[in-house]
């Protein structure tokens, strides 16, 4: 026994030590300052369940951009390139729905970082909704997904992205590919075929039943962890020693963002651009950082009911709003902007838009406009203040920041979200900055595209 259990028994105290310790030292909008709950010690175990060697012998070289470090893995999904490469057919196989329609790549496109160019994405057609929910939040990138110390934007509990992947596999509110209850149907869809039977005796030997649900999961979340995006203009100027890679305009939105004034950096800071970066290099400690962003300021409610942000999950008032900073990487191409989509470009100026494709609009005209509306909102303390922050004194209310009520927000952190000065030069130097983080190489690198 003894060996063994000595180390379970040690890794439980761990565990208990680290969800007490969370409990008491999480900051802005994030796990319960009063008191320790059944999901501080969840999370506890999940964290201690990531290891500091990023898996087996596996080559991240292969993967890895220059500068950037080596991310934590699950010890109980360590990564091969077998796994990898099943992920692949997998993250793109349509009979991993309910009526074989829809994947993973159809609501995370590559040539778009991984996102899909709408508000909010569409599930497959069920029996209560012919036409498919829509899901109540903007689809994420999938770049750098490996560093992330939470999954979703509300989700606390979603530490690895095998928990993650459960949701739009199995979920059923809202309905996104549709497969609640039909697991077994799912895994003999995969087993009759052939090529399948090979991929996962290869990414998984000596198991007697290597297709089954578990491994479908392990095998996604491992493709999804060799998504790494580092080669952007910014990248080559900061990591790779090429200064003139990045534009002077470029340079001084750099320093804007990392100034006092702007303050851009406090949530998108590090080598991905956020506050929830994870490595092998990093404490096992992680605060979980939600934010309210003072998109909505509707009286009685302050949030949408179907976007609440962290409060869905921990059903406390002050963390209604709060949702997880993402990274601004590829910022480029992922509009629309903010976790409901709710900034775009005109649909003139949208590649993705019928009107925009007679146009001939592009990405980057598309994402200079809705980058500008993004720091317009910022710049203008977003909805939190009282409406005289948005109009000149005696003036009439600004129709493009509707400012519905006279009472602040009390769940917006106004130390980061309130009015801050930015000139037409700065605002454009910013986007320049923005723009800088488009990694071209990434958005068709062949070993992440769809096989089939």
């Amino acid at each position: 026994m003894e060996i063994k259990s000595i180390k379970q028994s040690a890794k439980l105290m761990q565990a208990i030590l680290l969800s007490v310790y969370l409990s008491m030292s999480c900051g802005i909008l994030g796990i319960g300052d009063e008191k320790a709950d059944d999901s501080d010690l969840l999370l506890g175990l999940a964290l201690l369940s990531m290891n500091q060697s990023g898996g087996n012998n596996f080559n991240w070289s292969e993967y890895l951009p220059q500068g950037f470090p080596i991310p934590r893995v699950p010890d109980n999904n360590p990564i091969t390139k077998e796994k990898v490469e099943l992920g692949r057919f997998l993250f793109y196989e349509k009979k991993l729905s309910g009526n074989n329609t829809k994947s993973c790549g159809s609501c995370h496109f590559q040539n778009l970082a991984f996102t899909d160019g709408v508000p909010h994405p569409q599930g497959v057609a069920h029996s209560g909704n012919s036409e498919g929910d829509f899901h109540p939040r903007n689809s994420q990138p999938l770049f750098n997904v490996a560093y992330n110390s939470r999954q979703t934007w509300n989700n606390i509990l979603l530490v690895t992205l095998e928990q993650q992947a459960e949701g739009p596999l199995f979920g059923d509110n809202p309905v996104e590919l549709g497969l609640f209850k039909r697991e077994e149907e799912v895994r003999e869809k995969i087993l009759s075929d052939p090529s399948y039977r090979e991929l996962f005796s290869k990414a998984f030997p000596g198991e007697k039943e290597p297709i089954s649900i578990r491994n479908i999961i392990r095998s996604i979340a491992s493709f999804q962890r060799v998504l790494f995006s580092g080669n952007s203009a910014f990248d080559k100027a900061t990591y790779q020693g090429n200064r003139s890679a990045l534009s002077p305009a470029a340079r001084r939105g750099f320093n804007f963002f990392s100034s006092e004034i702007a303050e851009c950096f406090h949530c998108h800071d590090g080598v991905n651009f956020n506050d929830s970066t994870f490595h092998e290099n990093t404490s096992a400690r992680i605060e979980p950082l939600y934010h309210n962003n003072a998109l909505y300021n509707i009286p009685g409610t302050g949030n949408p009911s179907n976007n609440q942000g962290l409060k869905e999950v921990t059903g406390e008032e002050r963390h209604r709003g709060g949702m997880k900073a993402p990274s601004l990487r590829n910022v480029g191409v992922t509009f629309p902007y903010m976790h409901d989509g709710s900034i775009n470009c005109d649909p003139a100026n949208n590649p993705h838009l019928p009107a925009g494709q007679s146009n001939g609009a592009t990405l980057e005209g598309c994402a200079r406009q809705a980058l500008g509306r993004v720091l317009d909102h910022y710049s203008r303390g977003g909805f939190n203040s009282t409406c005289a922050a948005y109009t000149t004194p005696g003036g009439t209310r600004n129709p493009d920041f509707p400012c519905l009520s006279d009472t602040p927000q009390i769940t917006v952190d106004t130390t980061l979200i309130r009015p801050f000065p930015m000139n037409a030069q700065e605002k454009e130097d910013l986007i320049e900055f923005l723009l800088s983080l488009t990694d071209e190489n990434f958005l068709k690198d062949p070993r992440f595209s769809d096989p089939f």
